[in-house]
């Protein structure tokens, strides 16, 4: 994968559209498709235990799995909102589950899970770039896009809007693009200008 090509003297546009590039080359979350994920799969990553789920003790994620296959009752998905929202209703401490294993109703693992069984159920974040990692996050702070993050998540094209560059990553691919290469986001930073019909969502 390698440092990012260097670029020198060419406009903020351009670096931007080169970074799109260089994802898409290297790291395009599209390569991890399995329309086959096992629950397993989804806690734990494929392979060994991903990154994000490494901080977390493999006993809490033999729990976390537990959990899910018992109480997993679900065939289909409207779309990804609705197969977060029910990883969520099943995982996280809310009004609806005071009994929930996780107390942050926006933990990481929420959306990993989510994302991984996506593939299996034919359903791809579209509406919402989900900001529960602290990467993405940061970075939609940084293009100056803060005003328009609720619950986590900001809408799509509240961020195509503001940065056309990025219109040739979907929804989930901006979110991983965003965490791989948060700490460039400041370079691009422009004068945010979003339509009123967006605000109010």
């Amino acid at each position: 994968m390698g440092k990012c090509p260097p670029q020198p003297n060419v406009s903020p546009n351009a670096a931007l559209e080169d970074l799109v590039r260089h994802y898409k080359e290297h790291y395009d979350i599209h390569r991890q498709w399995d329309r086959e994920c096992t629950i397993h799969n989804a806690v734990f990553g494929y392979s060994n235990v991903h990154p994000h789920q490494g901080r977390i003790p493999e006993t809490r994620l033999q729990e976390i799995e537990n959990s899910l296959m018992k109480q997993w009752n679900r065939k289909s998905f409207n779309d990804f909102e609705d197969l977060y929202e029910y990883v969520r209703s099943l995982l996280a401490q809310t009004p609806s589950n005071p009994n929930g294993m996780l107390k942050n109703p926006y933990a990481l693992i929420i959306y990993d899970i989510a994302l991984r069984l996506a593939y299996k159920y034919r359903v791809w974040p579209e509406k919402y770039v989900y900001l529960n990692g602290t990467g993405p996050y940061e970075a939609v702070k940084a293009l100056g896009l803060g005003e328009f993050i609720k619950h986590r998540k900001i809408l799509y094209v509240d961020i195509i809007r503001n940065y056309p560059e990025l219109s040739h990553l979907d929804a989930a691919q901006l979110e991983d693009f965003l965490c791989i290469f948060r700490n460039k986001m400041n370079n691009f930073k422009k004068n945010v200008i979003i339509c009123n019909s967006s605000l109010k969502k």
